[in-house]
């Protein structure tokens, strides 16, 4: 069964490194080029320095033509890119857009990724952990957004611990079944969000499950954290934008 796990995990690595492979350099550095320019609110410049149709550079000259029109910002992301925002193809550019040109997300997703930590785990992992979840909420704000020294203060509560596996099934003799929740509070000490779970790791050791789940928890956490900004700015659109065909 855990061969089996360990197969599968492998044929999955290797197509998602095919397909990284087949992605070239130069379009990375272009799109990384792009968001960072769009985090920091230059929507034109980010759209005339992609190729002649392009068609990054066709949304963003219809949401840059939008903001001109007078539109919010929600509504005119919401014009051209429809919504669904969370599982967009294009979230990267959304979030990006968002950060560049809407004061509450840009505030929020900085405080997210600034978060104040406490971690309730195994003393022996709890360093390991707190530098999982820092790279993760370094995600949070991207690169060329200009972020405020007087960003709100927020916290992250998160507890992470061991539990029986029989209170698991099925067992295995290389699993490690452990709980989690991490609660996010706002700097008026209001709830934001919360999650809480279980994640069963197959590993060689103990030790190797709280790393691997360290990671994986951390991401997941602040990846749903970014999710709920992007449902709340969603609603927030004034009212239903006209979609601006691509």
């Amino acid at each position: 069964m855990i061969r089996r796990m360990f197969v599968v995990i492998l044929l999955i690595q290797i197509v998602f490194q095919s397909a990284i492979a087949d992605e070239k350099p130069e379009d990375r550095k272009s799109m990384t080029k792009t968001l960072s320019l769009l985090a920091g609110g230059r929507i034109r410049d980010a759209a005339t320095n992609r190729p002649a149709g392009d068609p990054v550079r066709t949304r963003l000259v219809k949401v840059d033509d939008a903001l001109g029109a007078h539109l919010p910002p929600t509504a005119a992301i919401a014009a051209v890119y429809g919504h669904n925002w969370s599982q967009h193809p294009y979230r990267d550019e959304i979030i990006a857009l968002l950060v560049g040109t809407d004061t509450i997300a840009r505030g929020r997703l900085a405080a997210i990724s600034h978060a104040d930590l406490s971690l309730s785990v195994a003393d022996n992992y709890r360093a390991v952990l707190n530098l999982e979840f820092r790279e993760a909420l370094k995600t949070a704000f991207p690169y060329g957004g200009l972020d405020s020294v007087r960003r709100p203060v927020w916290k992250i509560t998160f507890t992470m611990k061991r539990i029986s596996n029989s209170e698991v099934v099925p067992t295995e003799s290389s699993s490690f079944p452990f709980s989690y929740e991490a609660i996010t509070f706002t700097s008026e000490n209001r709830q934001f969000a919360s999650v809480r779970g279980t994640k069963t790791i197959f590993t060689v050791s103990e030790e190797n499950a709280y790393l691997l789940l360290s990671r994986e928890v951390s991401q997941s956490v602040v990846r749903d954290l970014i999710d709920r900004v992007l449902a709340d700015e969603e609603q927030s659109v004034p009212s239903p934008a006209a979609a601006i065909p691509l």
